[in-house]
């Protein structure tokens, strides 16, 4: 298994070879099996044996009936994946809760900034962002659209 529990699929660059642009997709199948779809070329054994290398691969790889090759994750990376999902949805949630930033202390900033363009439906204003110290501040907000990329390795 994968990372069982967790829905998540990314795009990236291929490790076996130096592309530029993301050009191998893998997800969690549903049964938390990795599903890896490649765009330009390489074997999937390329893929695997550069990730074993690289160490995002446990080197338990072992085969199943129904399947050529199963893999596992290691338990890191699994970690590094549910923590990337728990923010994700921390910074959908104060998206969410924003407001826009007409007549707010966001708007106030960016004007005695210099700023005095009409500000994009993108940028908004967040009056109880938690502060690592534990105290909660005022936070100006943008929303980063284009892609359903959860990461980039």
């Amino acid at each position: 298994m994968l990372c069982e529990g967790l829905a998540w699929a990314l795009w990236t660059r291929c490790p076996a070879h130096d592309d530029r642009l993301p050009s191998l997709s893998l997800a969690n199948g549903h049964d938390g099996r990795l599903l890896l779809y490649y765009y330009a070329g390489c074997s999937f054994r390329e893929i695997i044996q550069t990730l074993i290398r690289i160490g995002l691969l446990g080197k338990q790889a072992f085969f199943d009936k129904a399947y050529d090759q199963t893999l596992s994750f290691s338990k890191q990376f699994c970690a590094d994946l549910k923590r990337a999902k728990q923010k994700a949805e921390r910074a959908k949630a104060i998206w969410q809760q924003s407001k826009p930033i007409e007549n707010t202390l966001a708007e106030t900033y960016l004007r005695m900034r210099g700023i005095t363009c009409d500000l994009p439906a993108d940028l908004r204003f967040y009056d109880k962002c938690s502060h690592p110290s534990g105290v909660t501040l005022p936070a100006l907000v943008a929303l980063v659209q284009g892609a359903w990329l959860l990461c980039y390795l």
